[in-house]
C-alpha cells in the first residue's frame, strides 16, 4: 500500500515542482526562512499514516481489535514508514535544492518519532 502511494506522489512531483518554481521567488526572505524551517515537520505530517483512522475504520467493517492491530502494524511497520519518509525527504529536499539553490540537506535533521504503534485507539 505505501509503495503504491508512492509512486502516485511521483507522478504529482512534476506539479508541485512547478508550483515552487513559480512561488519560491516571489518569497521574502523570511518566508523562504519560514519554508525552510517547516519542510521536516510537512514532511513528516504527510507521510505519516492515521493510525487512529485506519484502526477505526477495520474496526468498522467488523475486524477484532487484536486482527486491527495486526493489520495495521503490518502494513505499516516503523521500518516501512522510515523508508517511505526517508525517500519522500530525499525527494523534497533534492528538488528544493535545486529549485532554491539553498542545501538544505545539511541543515536540518529530520527523523521518524519512535512511538509505540498502537496506541490511539481504544478498542471495547
Amino acid at each position: 500500500m505505501i509503495d503504491d502511494h508512492a509512486r502516485d506522489e511521483a507522478r504529482h512531483h512534476v506539479f508541485y515542482k512547478r508550483i515552487f518554481e513559480i512561488v519560491w521567488p516571489q518569497l521574502s526572505r523570511d518566508n523562504k526562512e519560514l519554508v525552510v524551517q517547516s519542510l521536516p515537520m510537512l514532511i513528516l505530517a504527510y507521510t505519516m499514516p492515521d493510525e487512529s483512522a485506519i484502526k477505526s475504520e477495520l474496526l468498522s467493517i467488523g475486524l477484532s481489535c487484536d486482527q486491527s492491530e495486526e493489520i495495521y502494524s503490518d502494513t505499516y511497520s516503523y521500518e516501512k514508514i522510515s523508508a517511505y519518509t526517508k525517500e519522500c525527504r530525499q525527494g523534497v529536499y533534492d528538488a528544493f535544492s535545486i529549485i532554491s539553490g539553498i542545501n538544505i540537506k545539511f541543515r536540518i535533521d529530520m527523523s521518524i518519532p519512535n512511538k509505540k504503534f498502537g496506541e490511539g485507539v481504544v478498542c471495547p
